[in-house]
């Protein structure tokens, strides 16, 4: 069956539409969070690797964790952890529960540089809304999120809000 006969694709149906306007918006808010793109600075996925790892519990801390957290495969966490653990930002240890796998702990130095988190700065734009406008934009990421867990996909047992 000829694709194009099969009705409008998912760009065609939203790319006039608000939702894919908003979606746009939201991306460019996070991407211009990230100003130092150099390969000497702490990379996005590395960055959402700290902050993973600065809220999850040490049974949670191990690289199927973080990869299912973010919803992407092994091998590209691998090779983040080892770039951190490189820069000091994170050590490897034994994981007592399952002798083939290895708890990721952010070292001081990791817990520091998270001082440094970009997206701290949308975070302080978000405090600036009013609190009613934070709150439905708060609500609004959790429904996205629910969302996104309803089509089959498995919830990640980290809470944004703590």
């Amino acid at each position: 069956m000829d694709p194009l006969s099969m009705g409008e694709s998912k760009l065609e149906r939203h790319s006039t539409g608000r939702a894919l306007a908003s979606a746009v918006l939201l991306e460019k808010v996070v991407r211009d969070a990230y100003e130092k793109r150099q390969s000497s600075e702490v990379q996005p996925l590395q960055w959402s690797i700290l902050r993973y790892l600065s809220m999850s519990s040490e049974d949670r801390s191990t690289i199927s964790w973080i990869a299912g957290f973010l919803g992407i495969t092994h091998a590209p966490v691998v090779r983040a952890v080892k770039t951190l653990q490189q820069r000091n930002y994170v050590a490897l240890h034994p994981n007592p529960a399952d002798g083939r796998s290895k708890i990721v702990r952010l070292s001081e130095q990791g817990l520091a540089q998270l001082n440094d988190d970009p997206l701290l700065a949308v975070a302080e734009r978000i405090e600036m809304l009013a609190e009613d406008e934070k709150m439905a934009l708060i609500s609004s990421v959790k429904q996205l999120i629910s969302n996104r867990n309803f089509e089959g996909e498995e919830s990640d047992g980290v809470d944004p809000s703590r």
